[in-house]
């Protein structure tokens, strides 16, 4: 059956068994011990191809830590770095990003413009101990402090 609502998933684990999704989101971890390789900064547009194609997604995320976020869908390949963060705890990061991943295609953004506020949401959770979800003032000043 076919659904009109975008299903969206955070791999945590085996990329093999999440096939035909909108959004298949993994670590960089994930990512390489699905492709069997590392994922090499000039390897990844072709990583993420081949993981979109094996997995038959409509898009993929890759998140990578310090180093942000690479994605891949119909409209092509993309990268975003994550804003600078004393990193305190990164329990519930890969869950802040697939949350705002979501929310933001929800409301119509691309999804270059939502792996970027996922970004910057993940990299306000890991100051934190413990899980924490940034609030809508703490990410606007976030996004607004970078494009200073």
């Amino acid at each position: 059956a076919t659904h009109s609502i975008p299903i969206m998933v955070d791999s945590q684990g085996d990329l093999q068994q999440f096939r035909h999704f909108d959004l298949l989101k993994c670590n960089r971890a994930e990512a390489e011990a699905f492709l069997g390789k590392s994922l090499a900064f000039e390897q990844r547009p072709v990583a993420l191809a081949t993981i979109r194609e094996r997995c038959e997604a409509n898009a993929v995320v890759v998140t990578l830590g310090a180093e942000g976020i690479a994605w891949l869908d119909e409209t092509g390949y993309g990268t975003c770095q994550a804003p600078r963060a004393e990193v305190y705890d990164v329990t519930g990061a890969g869950d802040t990003v697939i949350a705002v991943l979501a929310l933001a295609l929800a409301s119509g953004l691309p999804l270059a413009e939502g792996c970027r506020l996922a970004a910057h949401a993940a990299a306000l959770s890991v100051r934190v101990m413990g899980n924490y979800a940034p609030t809508l003032a703490e990410l606007t000043q976030s996004v607004q402090a970078s494009k200073a």
